[in-house]
């Protein structure tokens, strides 16, 4: 007769194993998100600077009456941040079908 034990260790050791591979996951993501709304803050300030510095009246005219609600600097924020995710994932995606 074997041990209930003996039984159960095998299954905790694989749910421990799997916790470790989750928490290792999440952390990993958790530090790319803080890392990407970092790089977002230069980009956006690019991003209006070249608009501002090199854009006609008539453009930035369109852009403000747009952007009557959220100034122009918090969307290039949030489209930069997009954009740098987005490029993060195809990046990985590419990584992944090549070495699978």
């Amino acid at each position: 007769m074997k041990n209930s034990k003996q039984d159960e260790s095998p299954s905790k050791a694989g749910v421990a194993k799997a916790a470790g591979v989750i928490v290792k996951f999440v952390a990993k993501e958790f530090l790319w998100v803080l890392v990407i709304l970092l790089v977002g803050i230069p980009l956006a300030f690019v991003f209006v600077y070249v608009i501002e510095a090199y854009s006609s009246h008539g453009i930035k005219a369109e852009l403000n009456g747009l952007s009557d609600k959220l100034p122009l600097i918090f969307i290039a924020y949030v489209y930069s941040v997009l954009g740098v995710y987005f490029t993060r994932m195809v990046v990985s995606a590419i990584n992944t079908m090549i070495k699978g």
